[in-house]
């Protein structure tokens, strides 16, 4: 937490809290953790910082991340597994979600996990490896290092086994 200052970030730095970031949150849980912290640095600080008590100088410049745009949301199947995953957590609702595409049509993955480093060993990453019988919105895609699972996507395209995304 810190003190509104005329930068950007460039306040005093009133509190710090830490909390862990795990491999099943993604992006709605990590705001949960945030909000929960916020409302702690408050309770803890406010009294501090109204009766005028200064907080920490900043060391080195502030600095701000440029501002996200649809197309960080593009998924690279060559990427590895882990880090395809990691990409749609964090793009998930209430962002737009994680994407690919089907012979042009969007492909939006909402959850999707590991899946095998051990099967579909033939196909190439981008491939779509299988198909759910119980949903056509859960299917294998290959990736640089083994497979993902999408346990969750929209799209109108017709997924095919042997497709290849974008």
């Amino acid at each position: 937490m810190f003190l509104i200052a005329p930068g950007v970030d460039d306040g005093d730095i009133v509190g710090v809290r830490l909390y862990d970031i795990n491999p099943w949150d993604d992006c709605r849980t990590v705001y949960y953790k945030t909000a929960i912290a916020a409302a702690e640095l408050i309770a803890e600080h406010v009294p501090a910082v109204i009766g005028g008590e200064p907080g920490m100088r900043q060391r080195g410049a502030a600095f701000a991340y440029p501002k996200r745009t649809p197309a960080d949301g593009h998924i690279s199947w060559t990427d590895t597994s882990e880090a395809i995953c990691r990409l749609v957590r964090a793009t998930t609702r209430p962002y737009p979600g994680a994407f690919s595409t089907l012979d042009g049509v969007p492909v939006r993955i909402w959850r999707a996990q590991p899946f095998s480093r051990d099967l579909f060993g033939d196909s190439a990453p981008a491939d779509v490896c299988f198909i759910t019988a119980t949903s056509p919105r859960e299917f294998v895609v290959r990736s640089l290092d083994g497979t993902v699972l999408v346990r969750e996507a929209d799209t109108v395209a017709k997924l095919e086994v042997g497709a290849r995304l974008g």
